[in-house]
């Protein structure tokens, strides 16, 4: 038997199929909406890259008014913000996103140089906290965890 012929009698080995594209099992279309919300461009490009390579719709914000304007132009369903992000500290975006957006509550995943005691005020009780520098797959693993969140509660 010729090596092609071993290779053709294999259909469940998943080693022999070309890496990459869509499988059977995968939903059509693209995952939900993202905001990005980092002043520092070497942070905020590798995360939107690798969040874009997992077929997340991401948008970018550099400063708060990118952010208003980002949230009033397409409603993310999750922020991953830096807690001093210019022109609005994440307590201000918080508290703007409280006011402005209507409900369900857009979920934030703050992203923080170091421990601080004071996050939760800063913030309101963010629902994720990833600290700098992070693992991108950590970045993934949050988003996941609070869609999942959202659509089991």
């Amino acid at each position: 038997m010729t090596t092609s012929n071993r290779r053709a009698g294999r259909t469940g080995d998943r080693r022999r199929e070309p890496r990459g594209g869509r499988r059977a099992g995968d939903r059509p279309g693209r995952h939900p909406t993202l905001l990005v919300a980092e002043s520092y461009e070497h942070v905020r490009r590798p995360l939107v890259r690798y969040l874009e390579h997992f077929k997340f719709d991401v948008i970018e914000a550099a400063s708060g008014t990118e952010v208003m304007a980002a949230v009033k132009r397409a409603r993310p369903k999750v922020i991953l913000t830096e807690l001093a992000l210019p022109n609005m500290a994440a307590a201000r975006l918080s508290k703007w996103l409280e006011e402005s957006v209507p409900a369900p509550r857009i979920p934030i995943i703050a992203m923080a140089d170091e421990l601080s005691p004071d996050i939760d005020t800063k913030l309101g009780r963010p629902e994720g906290l990833l600290f700098k520098p992070f693992p991108l797959v950590k970045a993934l693993e949050e988003v996941r965890r609070l869609l999942k969140a959202r659509t089991n509660g």
